[in-house]
C-alpha cells in the first residue's frame, strides 16, 4: 500500500512538472500576423461600420492566425480579419464589434468571419475556430 502511494505521488508530481513545462517553458509560436496590421492604429477604426460578410473576399482559412507578439501589444492593432468576407457559420450569433466595460476600464474587439473568432484587447489577442460541437483555441497568451 505504501509503495502504491509513493508511485502515485511520484506520477502526480511528474505530471504537474510536465504540464508546467508545456505551459510556461515551451517556445512561443512565430508571429504570423501581417506587420502592417500590427503597426496600424486600431483605435481609429469605426467599429459601428462592420464589413459585409458576403463571400466576396478572403476566406477565414486564408488569413494567418493572429497572435500577440512578445508578451503584449503596445497599442491597439488593426483588425486581423479585416479582409475576410466569408459569411458566419450557420447558427453563429454575430457579436462583432467593440465591447466596453461599463466603467470603461476594459475594452475588447471581437472579430468574426466564417468559423473564426478573434478577440483582441489592448494587451493581447486570441484566435479561435468554431468546430461542430466546440470552440478550439488556436492562440492563447502565456503571460
Amino acid at each position: 500500500m505504501k509503495t502504491l502511494l509513493i508511485r502515485l505521488a511520484v506520477s502526480f508530481t511528474l505530471l504537474i512538472l510536465f504540464a508546467f513545462c508545456v505551459l510556461f517553458l515551451s517556445p512561443r509560436s512565430p508571429v504570423t500576423t501581417d506587420p502592417a496590421t500590427l503597426a496600424g492604429d486600431g483605435s481609429l477604426v469605426n467599429y459601428c461600420d462592420l464589413p459585409k460578410l458576403d463571400g466576396n473576399g478572403k476566406m477565414a482559412a486564408n488569413i494567418p492566425k493572429g497572435n500577440t507578439p512578445g508578451c503584449n501589444y503596445t497599442h491597439f492593432p488593426l483588425p486581423i480579419l479585416a479582409e475576410c468576407k466569408e459569411p458566419l457559420a450557420a447558427g453563429a450569433d454575430d457579436i462583432r464589434g467593440l465591447w466596453q466595460e461599463i466603467n470603461g476600464d476594459h475594452v475588447e474587439r471581437i472579430e468574426q468571419c466564417g468559423r473564426r473568432v478573434v478577440v483582441t484587447r489592448a494587451e493581447l489577442s486570441m484566435t479561435m475556430v468554431r468546430t461542430a460541437l466546440s470552440v478550439k483555441i488556436l492562440t492563447t497568451p502565456r503571460e
